[in-house]
């Protein structure tokens, strides 16, 4: 008798340790909080896992999509890691297609091809045309459109081409 209990023991044990071990330690919000104090010192790497953990235990909460977009932020714009940052940008459109931010999240796939990536401008082209066809009234257009315009060039060549009173004088000699 002794030893049915004993095994029914272990057995609820084992059942409810599996079920709830590896769960969430803390709200979505506490993630989230967690991570932004972790970002504002500097602490980028732990920040991210913050927000993984919302993306992994609050994949539906309106806080998710968010996450992922830091997740993305932190990778282009703290750590350089641009590759990183387009594969984070698409698992957002891959899992929020519909989001609104999913037009603000193409055009920074573009602009990271454009700006941050060498020799990615037919990248970047590619990703920019899919974006006018796809959001074709969006508020971004006007950028899209000069960021197509300017695809390649440097900024000398940029500053030139939109002064029309350019005197042939590089900004560099300018702040000599």
């Amino acid at each position: 008798m002794i030893k049915k209990i004993s095994i029914l023991f272990l057995i609820s044990l084992s059942l409810f340790l599996l079920f709830n071990c590896g769960g969430p330690e803390k709200s979505a919000k506490e993630y989230w909080k967690s991570a932004k104090l972790l970002a504002d010192v500097g602490n980028f790497e732990g920040a991210m896992k913050e927000f993984k953990n919302i993306t992994k235990y609050y994949a539906d909460d309106s806080l998710a999509p968010k996450a992922l977009q830091r997740i993305a932020e932190i990778h282009r714009t703290e750590l350089k890691n641009y590759k990183k940052a387009i594969s984070t940008y698409k698992s957002f459109l891959n899992k929020y297609p519909n989001n609104s931010k999913a037009p603000n999240i193409l055009f920074l796939i573009g602009y990271t091809y454009a700006n941050d990536i060498e020799n990615k401008t037919k990248k970047a082209k590619s990703i920019y045309n899919k974006f006018l066809d796809k959001y074709p009234d969006h508020e971004l257009v006007k950028s899209v459109k000069w960021e197509l315009k300017n695809l390649g060039k440097s900024p000398d060549d940029i500053i030139k081409s939109q002064d029309s009173s350019y005197s042939g004088t590089s900004p560099q000699a300018i702040n000599k």
